[in-house]
């Protein structure tokens, strides 16, 4: 009886944030409530499969978490452009999404019970296979990253240099993970990796005047 008023009390709990989001999101974008939704809803489904199904894959659970600093970056172009409170409903779906994937009020975390283990001399993945639920995880994650990259290509026709960022980052970034060097040597990389490749966003878009994005 206790644990069932404590599950009815995180219920009533989260589902009143969830629904105190869905008032804010119809209150901020009421007079263009039809087109906004659409972002709103996409923001929700993201961060809900990214903490239901993605964090089963470590590596793809990091990418994805990664992609959502970047997709936060062209929001307020696309808000100037449509008219319409882009990055208000994409980030109100973000919490909705994160809050509606079960943890918070089931206790039970999204992923597997079974987690990889690691050596402690080494810091390597011991004992761990994966499997074909992660290897089809790591696929639609490789499909919707780089489907951003490419429609990015297709709607805003950028140039050349611009196409060379998506290929040449495409590469190194298998190259790293492919060919990986010590266990440090990569986690104090991945520390470094995304500061560098930020200002360098920034330095091919100032001289290309086009986002670098993809």
């Amino acid at each position: 009886m206790k644990k069932l008023n404590q599950w009815s009390g995180r219920m009533l709990l989260f589902g009143g944030i969830i629904l105190g989001i869905v008032a804010a999101f119809i209150w901020m974008a009421h007079s263009t409530l039809l087109g906004a939704s659409p972002f709103f809803a996409a923001g929700a489904a993201y961060t809900f499969f990214l903490y239901r199904v993605v964090q089963r894959s470590g590596r793809a659970f990091f990418v994805m978490h990664c992609a959502l600093f970047m997709i936060s970056i062209p929001l307020p172009q696309a808000q100037d452009a449509l008219g319409i409170p882009v990055g208000g409903s994409g980030f109100l779906g973000f919490w909705a999404g994160i809050i509606a994937s079960g943890y918070p009020w089931s206790g039970k975390r999204s992923g597997p019970d079974a987690r990889q283990i690691r050596d402690d001399n080494n810091g390597e993945v011991q004992g761990y296979t994966g499997g074909r639920d992660i290897a089809l995880i790591n696929a639609a994650c490789i499909v919707f990253v780089l489907g951003c990259g490419l429609a990015h290509l297709a709607f805003e026709t950028p140039t050349a240099p611009v196409a060379a960022v998506l290929v040449g980052s495409l590469v190194c970034g298998w190259a790293f993970f492919r060919f990986p060097p010590s266990f440090l040597t990569r986690n104090v990389l991945l520390l470094v990796i995304p500061a560098a490749e930020f200002c360098l966003l920034a330095f091919l878009t100032s001289i290309n005047g086009q986002s670098a994005l993809p």
